[in-house]
């Protein structure tokens, strides 16, 4: 697997955990930032840490939302 095949599996897993959440609108801006980059691979990387901020947004929203449920 090359470099842009695992950037492109990476954005996948992630995209794929937005969608499972609910994130909708975060999931289609990833989408989105993957169709413009194309064969790209600067664009592609930036799709990809756009990607892992969403994740990570999700991370923080989820571990928000358990503190919150037990306390």
């Amino acid at each position: 697997m090359n470099y842009q095949d695992q950037l492109l599996f990476e954005i996948n897993q992630i995209w794929q955990q937005l969608t499972d959440a609910g994130w909708k609108t975060a999931a289609d801006g990833v989408d989105a930032a993957v169709t413009s980059a194309g064969n790209n691979l600067t664009k592609l990387m930036s799709a990809h840490d756009y990607a892992c901020w969403h994740l990570q947004e999700l991370e923080k929203s989820s571990m928000i939302q358990t503190f919150s449920d037990n306390y």
